[in-house]
C-alpha cells in the first residue's frame, strides 16, 4: 500500500469513525472505477416499462366478432298485421312473415327491429319458411309505429329489411249494446232492443230515429270506427237507410239540436248540412243507403251516385257530398253485415264483412267530434238495426 493510501485512510477515519475504535477501510476506487460487474436492468432488478405495456390480455378482452350484412337473394312479406292496424296502448301485438321457398331453412332467424335498428325480439324460421312474433315492444306508446323485419341467414344478416305500420291508440270505445247503456240517449223512433242492439226505426212508415252518446266524443286525426249493421224485413221494397257520423259540435245540447232539424228520407235522420239543412261545420258520416234519391227540391235535396242500394262515406252532414261508395245488393238481406271505416295518413279504407272495398285519398281532414246513430223510413220501410260498435281514437 502507498503512503498516499494510508494518509487517505488515515484522514477518512478520523472524519468518519471517530470513537469507534475501528478502522474501515473502502474498496480501492480503481477496481470501482473499472469494474467488470454487469449494471443492466435485469441485474439491478428494474422492470423495462415497455414490457408491462405490452402484456397479454387477450384472455380477458371481449372480442365478440362484427357482423357483416350480406345481400340477399330472396324476399319475405308480412302476411299478418295489415299496414295501419290499429290497437290500444299496451295490447299484444303478432306479426307473421314469409319468407320465399327455399329449400333449407335451417339456421334462419327473424331479427325484429325498430326504426334505429335496435333488436327488439327474434324468432326462429320454420319449415315452412314462416317466423311469428307476439309481444307489446310496439304497442307501448301512442302514435303510429312500424314493425321492421330483417331475416339472419347462416352467413349473416341481410342488408336489407321489410315493415309495417301500426297505430296504437290512446282510447277505445267498445259497446256491444247486451245491456241498456245509460251512456246513449234515444231520440225520436229509436229505442233500445232486449235482444241485445239498438234499432233506429222499426218497420213503421215515415219514422225517423237517433241514438247518441253523451259520455264520449271523438278525437281528431287517425281513427278506426267498426259496428255490426241488420237491415231488411220491411215493405215496399225497403227504405230508406241508416247511418253512423261524428259531428264536430262541442257539445250535446247542440247535438241534440241538429239531430232534431235532420231530414227524414233520403237525409236518413243526419241531413243537416248542404242542400239538406244549416249546418256549415265538419262532419264524418257512415251511411247504408238502401233507396234511391232523385233531386226534387222539396223532399228530396240530392241525386244519390248509383240506383243500387250502396255504403258510403259523406262529408259535413250532407246526404249527397259523396266521398266514397261501393254498391251492397246484399245488404237488405236481414242478416248481419261487419262494417269498418279506418280513417289512416293519406286514405280511407273500407272493409265490408272483412273484404276491403275502398282504399282512396278522398283529402279529407277529419276533425272528430260528437257521435250518433240515425235512420228511416217513408213509404217504404226496413228495420235499421246496430250493433257492437268499436272505436280506436286518439292515436296522434
Amino acid at each position: 500500500m502507498s503512503i498516499r493510501s494510508i494518509i487517505l485512510i488515515s484522514t477518512l477515519c478520523l472524519s468518519a469513525c471517530a470513537g469507534s475504535g475501528k478502522i474501515i477501510i473502502p474498496a480501492e476506487t480503481e477496481d470501482t472505477a473499472t469494474s467488470d460487474t454487469d449494471t443492466s436492468p435485469t441485474d439491478t432488478g428494474i422492470v423495462d416499462p415497455i414490457d408491462t405495456a405490452t402484456t397479454d390480455t387477450s384472455d380477458t378482452v371481449d372480442t365478440e366478432p362484427v357482423e357483416v350484412p350480406i345481400t340477399c337473394d330472396f324476399s319475405w312479406t308480412f302476411q299478418a298485421p295489415q299496414d295501419y292496424e290499429f290497437y290500444a296502448i299496451g295490447d299484444t301485438v303478432d306479426a307473421t312473415v314469409q319468407l320465399d321457398n327455399l329449400n333449407d331453412y335451417t339456421d334462419f332467424t327473424m331479427r325484429w327491429e325498430n326504426r334505429g335498428g335496435e333488436i327488439l325480439a327474434e324468432s326462429t324460421i320454420d319449415g315452412t319458411g314462416q317466423a311469428l312474433y307476439t309481444g307489446t315492444e310496439y304497442s307501448s306508446t301512442k302514435g303510429l309505429h312500424t314493425i321492421y323485419a330483417r331475416v339472419v341467414t347462416p352467413q349473416g344478416p341481410c342488408d336489407t329489411r321489410i315493415e309495417k305500420s301500426l297505430s296504437v291508440c290512446n282510447a277505445h270505445i267498445l259497446e256491444d249494446f247486451t245491456t241498456e247503456s245509460t251512456n246513449w240517449v234515444t231520440r225520436g223512433d229509436a229505442y233500445w232492443d232486449p235482444n241485445g242492439w239498438v234499432e233506429m226505426t222499426g218497420t213503421g212508415q215515415g219514422k225517423n230515429g237517433a241514438v247518441y252518446n253523451k259520455v264520449e266524443s271523438i278525437a281528431s286525426g287517425v281513427a278506426s270506427i267498426r259496428f255490426t249493421l241488420k237491415t231488411g224485413n220491411g215493405m215496399n221494397g225497403g227504405a230508406d237507410g241508416f247511418a253512423f257520423t261524428i259531428i264536430n259540435v262541442p257539445t250535446t245540447t247542440e247535438l241534440e239540436n241538429w239531430i232534431a232539424q235532420a231530414n227524414s228520407g233520403g237525409g236518413m235522420g243526419y241531413g243537416v248540412g248542404g242542400a239538406s239543412g244549416g249546418f256549415t261545420g265538419d262532419a264524418l258520416t257512415v251511411e247504408i243507403d238502401t233507396w234511391h234519391n232523385t233531386y226534387n227540391g222539396s223532399n228530396e235535396f240530392h241525386t244519390d251516385p248509383t240506383t243500387n242500394s250502396h255504403i258510403a262515406i259523406t262529408k259535413n252532414a250532407d246526404p249527397g257530398e259523396h266521398l266514397v261508395y261501393f254498391d251492397t245488393p246484399n245488404v237488405e238481406d236481414f242478416q248481419p253485415h261487419d262494417l269498418r271505416v279506418d280513417i289512416v295518413p293519406s286514405n280511407i279504407k273500407v272493409f265490408y264483412d272483412g273484404s276491403e272495398v275502398i282504399n282512396e285519398n278522398p283529402q279529407l281532414a277529419f276533425k272528430g267530434g260528437q257521435m250518433f246513430f240515425s235512420g228511416s223510413t217513408g213509404w217504404a220501410t226496413n228495420h235499421h238495426i246496430f250493433d257492437n260498435l268499436e272505436i280506436y281514437h286518439d292515436c296522434q
